[in-house]
């Protein structure tokens, strides 16, 4: 019925319309994350940018590195206005 309020309304939005910065922070998570696989995925060519395997100056070590380091930043970021926002609620 229309006017009949009690039936439940639907609550699942709620967390991310009151908390957008958890958006940004689970994907700067998985980001870093993504990063580290990709770091150890190509571990011994750590530090090379060219070998005979692999002739291309980009490897997937240096994407892991520029993954990890955004990751990183989203996750003080995100987590840091995150945060303010939690201990400041009324």
């Amino acid at each position: 019925m229309k006017g009949d309020s009690s039936r439940k309304k639907n609550t699942s939005g709620d967390t991310v319309d009151k908390y957008p910065e958890l958006m940004g922070l689970l994907g700067s998570i998985g980001a870093f994350g993504l990063g580290t696989a990709l770091l150890f995925d190509d571990a011994k060519d750590l530090g090379e940018f060219s070998s005979e395997d692999h002739p291309s100056p980009l490897h997937h070590w240096i994407w892991g590195l520029l993954l990890m380091t955004g990751g990183l930043t989203g996750i003080c970021g995100f987590g840091a206005k995150l945060l303010e926002k939690i201990v400041n609620k009324k």
